[in-house]
């Protein structure tokens, strides 16, 4: 029964701060310019692309 317990407490940890980060991330996509230098675009864009195959 504990064990059970941890699981879940482990696994809404784990997609808490995954909804955190899509979120921190997604906020700054749209209050930021992340294309202005051509190396922050390229990093935005390949920390997005994980977040978005999560969506398929």
């Amino acid at each position: 029964m504990r064990n059970t317990e941890n699981r879940r407490n482990g696994l809404f940890i784990i997609l808490l701060l995954i909804n955190l980060v899509a979120m921190t991330v997604w906020v700054i996509g749209q209050s930021i310019n992340v294309y202005r230098y051509a190396i922050v675009g390229a990093i935005f864009e390949i920390l997005w692309l994980p977040m978005i195959l999560t969506d398929l």
